[in-house]
């Protein structure tokens, strides 16, 4: 049987011990892991990103393109990657304000509950603080996290706590996001698909958009179904590629990166 979900809702100070002895309790058996990259469970959609899987130590953005939130099922396909990085051992940690996580619900699509970290702090200065420490902590597979805002100082502080654990940091983000500067490797832009009703359906299908990516000026979309019951992504249509030229005044900030870089 497994053990009681620990969800962290106390006090600060509390919250901050406890997150800190459970982190110190992950390190110490913290296994060795694949530095290769991790496969999203889907051929279909690992050959629709650069790396054929996704690299570790990196921060990926799901984008909700509903206006309701959850309707357009970013966060499902982001517990699903965070599942896929924790497969080879390593926690997973959720960070759940709006305190709307549902543990069992996680059970079906396959995530161990002994792995698993709830961590609830309403205070957003708290938030990116958890958020932080669990990047860094190596023996993090992969950190879930709803983020309607993010500085760009605080985004940099996140990609480099993901740089420093080498787990995944996976931000569920609404589509306003796509307008931003961004520190994610990559975006993935999450759209709901409308069946017809002679469509045999195991599932929600969902077109998942590669909507930017670090290295590459690509992108290109993939139809998916996923099984709400056992979490299995399967492709309805093969990845479609398409190029194109990024808007000027993403250039204009990559540009203004690589200068204060330099400096």
């Amino acid at each position: 049987m497994n053990s009681p979900i620990p969800i962290l809702n106390p006090p600060t100070a509390l919250l901050v011990d406890s997150l800190r002895a459970r982190l110190a309790r992950w390190e110490a058996g913290r296994p060795e892991r694949d530095p290769a990259r991790i496969s999203s469970g889907c051929p279909a959609l690992d050959r629709l990103l650069p790396w054929g899987g996704l690299p570790r130590g990196v921060l990926i953005e799901c984008l909700e393109e509903e206006e309701e939130a959850g309707a357009g099922g970013a966060g499902m396909v982001a517990l699903l990657l965070a599942r896929q990085a924790a497969l080879e051992g390593g926690a997973i940690v959720v960070l759940d304000p709006q305190h709307v996580f549902y543990p069992p619900a996680a059970v079906l699509l396959g995530i161990d509950l002994d792995a698993l970290l709830v961590v609830r702090v309403s205070q957003v200065r708290d938030q990116l603080w958890a958020l932080d420490q669990c990047l860094r902590c190596p023996a993090v597979a992969a950190v879930w996290a709803p983020l309607a805002q993010l500085s760009a100082r605080d985004f940099r502080r996140l990609q480099l706590a993901a740089e420093s654990g080498s787990g995944l940091g996976i931000l569920v983000r609404g589509s306003a996001a796509r307008r931003q500067p961004s520190w994610s490797a990559l975006q993935l832009s999450i759209h709901p698909c409308v069946c017809g009703r002679e469509e045999v359906r195991t599932g929600r299908r969902l077109r998942v958009e590669l909507a930017r990516c670090r290295q590459v000026w690509s992108g290109g979309t993939v139809e998916l179904e996923i099984d709400e019951v056992t979490g299995v992504m399967q492709a309805v249509s093969g990845p479609h590629e398409a190029y194109s030229v990024p808007p000027a005044a993403e250039l204009a900030y990559s540009a203004s990166g690589r200068r204060s870089a330099r400096a």
